[in-house]
C-alpha cells in the first residue's frame, strides 16, 4: 500500500481528510525501511512545505508526540493506540512495539527537523508554530548537532534582543525553551553580555532570566551580580515579570 501511495504522498499529507492515512501508516507499519522509502523521504525532501502546512505537519508531529491531545484531539478516534503482537491478543495491528517503532522513526526525522529549525530560527521563535517545543524535548543535547541548534537559537535571540524579549510571543517561546530544555538556558546566558542582561531585566523578557536562574546556582550568581547595582532602578520599573525576577534573585523579598 505504501508503495502505491508513494507518488501522491505530498498531496495526501497536505489534505485535511487524507493526512490521517499517512498518520495511521506511521502507526502500524513494521517495516521502517519501507516507511522511509515510500513516505518519509518525500516528506523530508519537502520539509519546509510539510512543517509549515496545517495538515502536513501532523505527520511529523505524530512521530515527535504521538496522539498528543493538543494536536490530534479531532483525530484520536481514527488513530487509537495500535494493538501489538506482544499484547498476546490474536488480532493485532503490528508486530513491532510502539516505542521501538517511534524511536526508529525519530532517528530518521530528527536531523531534518533540527536543520529546518536552525535554518528558520527567527521564524520559530516569533510564531506559535508547533514543531519547536515538540522537537526540543526529543533531542539529545549532548550531541554536536543539538548544541549547534541551541547556539543558533540563542544567537538569533540575542541578535534581535530589542524585540525578542519584548514581543509577546517571542519572550514566551524563549521562556518555554528554558523550561523544556534547561541546557538552552545555560547556552543563552553564556552568550548574553552584561548589558544584554541589564536590558532584558527591565522588560517582560525578564521572565526568561527567572527561568535561567531557577535552573542553576551559577546562573543565579551571575544574574544577581550583574543586577545588584540596578536594584533601586528595577524596583521602580513597571511589569510583573521584573518584580518576579527581583524576588527570585533575592534582591527584594515579598513581591506580590
Amino acid at each position: 500500500m505504501l508503495q502505491i501511495l508513494k507518488e501522491g504522498v505530498l498531496d495526501i499529507a497536505m489534505d485535511k481528510d487524507t493526512c490521517v492515512i499517512l498518520i495511521r501508516a506511521l502507526d502500524v507499519t513494521d517495516d521502517t525501511v519501507a516507511t522511509k522509502k515510500y513516505v518519509l523521504n518525500t516528506l523530508l525532501k519537502n520539509c519546509h512545505d510539510i512543517l509549515t502546512s496545517k495538515w502536513g505537519v501532523l505527520t511529523i508531529l505524530h512521530i515527535l508526540c504521538p496522539r498528543s491531545p493538543r494536536f490530534f484531539k479531532p483525530l484520536l478516534e481514527h488513530i487509537p493506540e495500535p494493538v501489538v503482537a506482544s499484547s498476546g491478543v490474536e488480532r493485532f495491528n503490528c508486530k513491532k512495539d510502539n516505542t521501538v517503532r517511534q524511536n526508529e522513526l525519530l532517528k530518521i526525522i530528527l536531523p531534518h527537523v533540527i536543520q529546518w529549525t536552525q535554518d528558520n530560527a527567527k521564524m520559530v521563535l516569533t510564531k506559535n508554530e508547533p514543531v519547536l517545543f515538540s522537537m526540543i524535548q526529543k533531542i539529545d543535547t549532548t550531541t554536536a548537532e543539538a548544541q549547534k541548534l541551541l547556539e543558533t537559537l540563542a544567537e538569533v535571540a540575542i541578535a534581535n534582543v530589542s524585540t525578542m524579549f519584548t514581543d509577546n510571543t517571542a519572550h514566551r517561546r524563549l521562556r518555554g525553551l528554558v523550561e523544556l530544555c534547561p541546557p538552552f538556558g545555560d547556552v543563552l546566558l553564556s552568550k548574553l553580555s552584561d548589558d544584554h542582561i541589564r536590558t532584558i531585566a527591565k522588560v517582560r523578557g525578564a521572565i526568561v532570566l527567572v527561568r535561567c536562574l531557577q535552573r542553576s546556582a551559577a546562573n543565579k550568581e551571575k544574574i544577581v551580580n550583574i543586577l545588584q547595582p540596578l536594584v533601586e532602578e528595577l524596583k521602580e520599573t513597571e511589569g510583573k515579570n521584573v518584580k518576579i525576577l527581583l524576588d527570585e534573585a533575592g534582591l527584594v523579598v515579598g513581591v506580590e
